[in-house]
């Protein structure tokens, strides 16, 4: 999945914070979480079968992926 979904391009320096869950809910969880942050923002919340999703937040942004058995948040 590495080549689908290329990484972004990064200015350094930077602290790059990436965390993997593997949740049983799959990606119900992970839309829930994002479309709530995404309200809270004033942003577009991701599709609902979308299966990545990247929006600002603060000074940087966050990218969503969702794998088969986990999803990966980069911030």
């Amino acid at each position: 999945e590495v080549h689908a979904r290329p990484h972004p391009l990064i200015e350094k320096p930077r602290v790059l914070i990436q965390l993997s869950f593997m949740t049983e809910a799959g990606a119900a969880v992970d839309h829930a979480l994002l479309s709530e942050l995404s309200r809270r923002l004033g942003i577009a919340a991701p599709e609902r079968n979308a299966r990545h999703h990247a929006m600002k937040w603060g000074k940087g942004s966050l990218r969503w992926e969702r794998h088969t058995e986990f999803s990966t948040y980069l911030w």
